[in-house]
């Protein structure tokens, strides 16, 4: 994949999520409503889809399934397919009765099993897992293709939606990250309100500190007791966690306590004016994911405000405090050098 699509030097998430489903995902799923994939064909193409999300958002290969389709508003392989498989048949449905394949489809709906390997067949438990119609009711009542689009989406992502945020619920890595998925919209945390390249080299980093992917020295510790400490390197005081990396390290206290005094006050403004000043704000949810309170009064302009406003300065105090930490780690391991 070019290095400009993605990465700390490439687009946004929003506008690479847009290249995919223009030029990838096409390709990716021709032919496969007619062809259906099982089994490890399936598992093939699943893989290949999130390594190829996980690219584009910038983060590594152990981050949890949920937290890519969330960011990038993408729908799984499986769910994707089913789409195809039902606009195909709606197609089919509108052709008349005198066409070879709604003739085809009357005769199979009607002979065949559920349990056979016949497409209509697989047909069938598509439209009982999204609690739609009898699939042969819509060959005697066709619908118009934009309702049928319509059914089929909502339907659909209904469904998705509703696994997805409960698969996400069972992640500790993702208890930061606001369950918000939009099928076709990025999540707030992935958007920027600017086409500025400093915003946009930003938001890797913030992803990967809210999916939990971010790596401290106690995620070190855990895969090479042997060799390394869970104890910070800046400071040599206490364990290096998100909370401390992020809140308490003394080493990045100049880098840190500009920004976030101006976090502060500008939540104690701006989220004042909308009766929100009593509400119990936990500081470290509110740096990695503010959108997590924007449930808590479903306003626009309370959206509008984390975004515009409270985010960016979230986003430049995990990028600011990342840079300094990796810069202080880079001047220790030069001077251990120098000493052997």
């Amino acid at each position: 994949m070019g290095v400009g699509l993605y990465g700390e030097n490439g687009l946004d998430p929003q506008t690479s999520m847009s290249i995919m489903n223009t030029y990838i995902i096409p390709i990716m799923f021709y032919g496969l409503e007619i062809v259906i994939p099982r089994g490890r064909c399936l598992e093939t193409l699943n893989i290949q889809f999130k390594k190829f999300l996980k690219q584009l958002l910038s983060l590594p290969k152990t981050v949890a399934d949920p937290a890519i389709y969330m960011i990038s508003g993408m729908l799984p392989v499986e769910a994707q397919i089913d789409v195809k498989i039902l606009t195909f048949y709606g197609n089919i449905t509108r052709q008349g009765k005198n066409s070879i394949e709604w003739q085809l489809a009357e005769r199979q709906l009607n002979v065949k099993s559920i349990n056979s390997n016949s497409w209509f067949s697989l047909l069938r438990k598509i439209f009982l897992k999204y609690e739609l119609n009898d699939p042969a009711q819509y060959l005697v009542n066709p619908i118009s293709k934009c309702q049928w689009k319509r059914e089929i989406t909502s339907k659909v992502q209904k469904f998705w939606i509703e696994k997805i945020l409960n698969q996400a619920k069972l992640y500790t890595s993702l208890k930061y990250l606001s369950l918000i998925y939009k099928p076709g919209q990025c999540h707030p945390i992935a958007n920027t309100n600017t086409m500025n390249s400093r915003e946009i080299i930003r938001i890797p980093t913030k992803l990967k500190i809210a999916t939990g992917s971010y790596i401290l020295q106690t995620v070190r510790a855990k895969f090479k007791s042997n060799t390394e400490l869970s104890i910070c390197k800046l400071c040599n005081e206490t364990e290096e966690t998100l909370p401390h990396f992020l809140l308490t390290c003394k080493s990045l206290e100049d880098i840190r306590k500009p920004i976030l005094e101006d976090l502060i006050n500008s939540c104690s403004e701006e989220l004042a004016a909308f009766n929100m000043k009593g509400e119990h704000f936990d500081i470290l949810q509110l740096i990695i994911d503010p959108f997590n309170y924007m449930t808590m009064l479903r306003n626009e302009k309370v959206f509008k405000v984390i975004q515009n406003i409270i985010d960016p300065k979230c986003r430049r105090l995990c990028y600011n405090l990342h840079c300094e930490r990796y810069r202080l780690l880079q001047l220790d391991d030069i001077k251990k050098k120098k000493r052997k």
